[in-house]
Parts: structure tokens; sequence; C-alpha cells
């Protein structure tokens, strides 16, 4: 199940607060949490882990590229990773350390670039991908919306999660959304790309959303 946090721009992150937005969310993945800070450009991401494929520290996040410029946090399962991998094997990508499909993830996005990587995945994930070299920021959804991936705005901070707990940690909770609330009565569910909290929304199914800068608005890209 896992779970994934992340913060950009606002006040000065530090591993502290991070650490306690995994904390709030730990009952998605009891089986480790991890955080990764990059203080030049005041962007962190927080992960809490349920250990299914490698389940050693190679297969922990977040986990960042052989290369260094990509850096993500997955919550999810990628069904054709296997055939992914040995495609970019023959295709002469480095080396895998683990067996993980975080990894291939990775391989994947460095090699074919973020939208192919992703227009070629087969399952059902959330994903912050994190690119060092462009200064930009992806979150990414699964084609059919099953897991999970709520994305918004607190105390000047672009906060994103799989889990809602986990967003207290930024701030006093967001007021509720009377329009999510009237949704939820009539359907039991809230429907689409609504969410509970007033200015958050859920990054919509088969979609990705690319942020240059933590207070503009993102270009968003349908992959299928």
């Amino acid at each position: 199940m896992c779970g994934i946090v992340g913060s950009w721009g606002g006040e000065r992150i530090d591993e502290a607060l991070l650490e306690d937005a995994v904390r709030r969310m730990r009952h998605r993945g009891p089986d480790g949490a991890g955080v990764f800070l990059d203080a030049s450009s005041n962007l962190g991401f927080g992960h809490a882990r349920l250990a299914i494929q490698d389940l050693s520290e190679r297969g922990a996040q977040p986990m960042t590229s052989s290369s260094g410029r990509y850096t993500c946090v997955f919550n999810g399962e990628i069904y054709n990773h296997l055939d992914l991998r040995n495609e970019l094997g023959r295709s002469g990508a480095p080396a895998f350390r683990g067996t993980s499909d975080t990894e291939t993830l990775l391989a994947a996005i460095e090699a074919w670039g973020v939208k192919e990587a992703v227009g070629r995945l087969d399952g059902m994930f959330a994903i912050g991908v994190w690119d060092t070299k462009r200064g930009e920021l992806h979150l990414i959804r699964d084609r059919l919306g099953l897991k999970p991936l709520y994305v918004g705005r607190v105390n000047g901070r672009l906060v994103f999660a799989s889990d809602l707990a986990s967003i207290h940690a930024f701030g006093a909770p967001p007021a509720v959304s009377f329009s999510a609330l009237a949704a939820y009565f009539r359907y039991a569910c809230v429907p689409g790309n609504e969410c509970i909290y007033e200015g958050f929304t859920k990054v919509e199914a088969a979609t990705f959303h690319s942020y240059r800068a933590p207070n503009q608005e993102p270009a968003i890209h349908r992959y299928w």
C-alpha cells in the first residue's frame, strides 16, 4: 500500500517536518520510512514503506536514479516492470542495484523521459518525481485512478500526499469543501478530481502534472 508525501516552497522545510508527515501515514507502510531533502530548492519527499518487492534496503524510498538526476516516491505496483527492465537492459541502461519496480521506474524515466515512460507503465500507482536538472516536479496517477494522490497548497507550500492525514503536518487542516461534502452525501464518495478539503484536488486519473515552480499552476498531460 505504501504512503507518499512531498512539499515544495513556502517556509524552509527540514527533515523533522517530513518525518512527522510520514509518521501520520505510517499505517500505510509499517516496514520502513524515509525522507529526501533538496535544501537548495526547498523540496522534500517522504515515504512510508510496505515492502513487497525487494525487501532489502535496495528497495527503500525515496529513491534516486543512477545518474542522480531523478528522485521519486512511489505508491503502487508496476505489473510489467520485468519486461521494461529487460528492455532497458538490452538498450544499454546501467546495471540495476536491486529488484524493485521503483528502480525500474526511475531507469525508464531516465532512458525515455517522463511522458514516454509513464505511457508504457501497466499498473496502479501514485508517483512524485523530482527532476533536479530541470527543477521540475511531476505528480503522476495511474490510468484508472486506483491509487489516491491529492495536491494543494498549505501556508505557501505546494503539498501532495497519498493520505490526507499527512497534510496536517504542514499546518492546520484545510477547511472542508462543501461541494465535495454534498457529493459525498449524494454518492457515498467524493467523485472525479474533487477533494474533501478546500483548495485541494486529486490528480486526475491517467494524467500527470508538471510544476516548474511551487507557486505556479501545473502543465497537465493526459497520457491515456
